[in-house]
Order: structure tokens, then C-alpha cells, then sequence
């Protein structure tokens, strides 16, 4: 029933608010999601979704991906100017 909650909600988990489905990236072997998260309570119940829905028949890891390029750009100018 997934695709009735990305056509209600726009993201595969049916989040109503706090979780964006980006892109879908498909694989051989199965493939990767990417979200945009801003409330940590609505990715619990979005990975509750799945946990109930396919932890059964699939292996699921959710892992935080930032922008190391941001992140490390104040350091990485500091480290040119030496």
C-alpha cells in the first residue's frame, strides 16, 4: 500500500510532515532512498513504517548522510591559508 502513502504523504513512509522523499535509487541487488528530515519524530514513525511493513521479507538501515564539503570548508580554509 506504499504507493497510497507517497500519494498522500510524498514520502514512502507516510510521514504526513518532517520527512521529504528526495530520490530513489535503484540497484541490482535493491536500492537506496534518499530523505530530507526535519523532525525527528516523524523519521521514528517513518522507520516504525517500515520496520512493520517490510522488516519481515528486506534489511533496512537507515544511515545520516550531511555535507562533509560544508562541514569541513571554515577547517579546509584554514588549513589553505597555513
Amino acid at each position: 500500500m506504499d504507493h497510497v502513502a507517497i500519494a498522500r504523504t510524498g514520502n514512502w513512509g507516510g510521514a504526513e510532515a518532517g520527512v521529504r522523499h528526495v530520490k530513489t535509487y535503484g540497484t541490482a541487488w535493491g536500492g537506496y532512498v534518499l530523505l530530507e528530515v526535519d523532525d525527528a519524530e516523524a523519521f521514528g514513525r517513518y522507520q516504525l513504517h517500515h520496520a512493520m511493513n517490510y522488516g519481515h521479507m528486506a534489511d533496512i538501515t537507515f544511515e545520516a548522510l550531511f555535507d562533509l564539503d560544508a562541514a569541513l570548508a571554515q577547517r579546509v580554509g584554514e588549513m589553505r591559508r597555513l
